[in-house]
C-alpha cells in the first residue's frame, strides 16, 4: 500500500495508472482524500498486489517516485496462502 501526492495537472492520475498497467500490477483499492489548505489537491491511497522486494514492484515504485510530489510505502506484506493462520479458513 502506498500514498501519493501528485502535481495538480491534467493526466497526472492517468500517468500513475499507466505505471501499474505497464508493470502488470493489479490495483485492488484506490481512494482520494482532499489536502487541507490545498484546493483541488488530493492524497491518493493505493493498494495493489505485489511485494516491494520483487523487481517489478521496485521498478514501479521508482517510476512513481519520479512523477509524484510525495510517495510513501505504508506497508508491504506477503500474500497469504491457503491454510495460513488468520485467513478465515476452518478446519
Amino acid at each position: 500500500m502506498i500514498i501519493l501526492r501528485l502535481v495538480h495537472r491534467p493526466g497526472a492520475l492517468a500517468d500513475v495508472m499507466n505505471v501499474f498497467r505497464d508493470a502488470q500490477l493489479n490495483m485492488t483499492w484506490i481512494e482520494s482524500f482532499p489536502i487541507v489548505g490545498a484546493p483541488s489537491e488530493y492524497l491518493f491511497f493505493i493498494e495493489f498486489e505485489g511485494h516491494t522486494a520483487t523487481p517489478t514492484v521496485a521498478r514501479a515504485i521508482e517510476a512513481l517516485t519520479a512523477t509524484a510530489q510525495r510517495l510513501d510505502v505504508l506497508g508491504s506484506y506477503p500474500k497469504a496462502q491457503h491454510g495460513d493462520v488468520g485467513t478465515g479458513s476452518r478446519g
